[in-house]
């Protein structure tokens, strides 16, 4: 593999990361669930989700008023081969509902710190992932 290959397959995953962040927080649920390859998974502390029917249903429950950001930074990509990829990339997630006629959420503390655990896979569609495995490492007390 070039060295050319190996930093258009690492550019792809990175665009899969912030397009994940950014479909989550906008609330575009299919282009979420396009991510994935068809049997991917998204394992999260609260469930594992496989497939894209399994993962539409975990978002279809997501309450609009609630307000995220999903902050991922210090992304590692590891080219395994021209199919396979892996990768770890630290999560900060804000999360909070606006009081009434207000625009903006004022606590500021950070729901999570963590990071994900990526499988990327090349599929039909282009590069996908294959697991997303979310390790929160600090998390806000309710």
């Amino acid at each position: 593999m070039t060295d050319d290959e190996r930093d258009r397959i690492e550019r792809a995953c990175l665009k899969l990361v912030t397009d994940c962040a950014h479909a989550a927080d906008y609330f575009r649920h299919d282009e979420f669930v396009g991510l994935f390859a068809k049997d991917g998974a998204l394992i999260l502390p609260r469930g594992e989700y496989r497939g894209h029917a399994a993962i539409a249903e975990m978002l279809a429950g997501r309450d609009r008023k609630q307000l995220s950001r999903h902050v991922v930074t210090n992304a590692r990509i590891t080219v395994i081969d021209g199919a396979h990829t892996s990768g770890v990339v630290y999560l900060t997630l804000y999360k909070g509902t606006p009081a009434a006629n207000e625009p903006v959420v004022f606590d500021t503390t950070p729901e999570t710190v963590g990071f994900y655990e990526d499988r990327y896979v090349k599929t039909a569609d282009g590069w996908r992932f294959g697991e997303r495995r979310s390790k929160p490492m600090f998390m806000r007390k309710p």
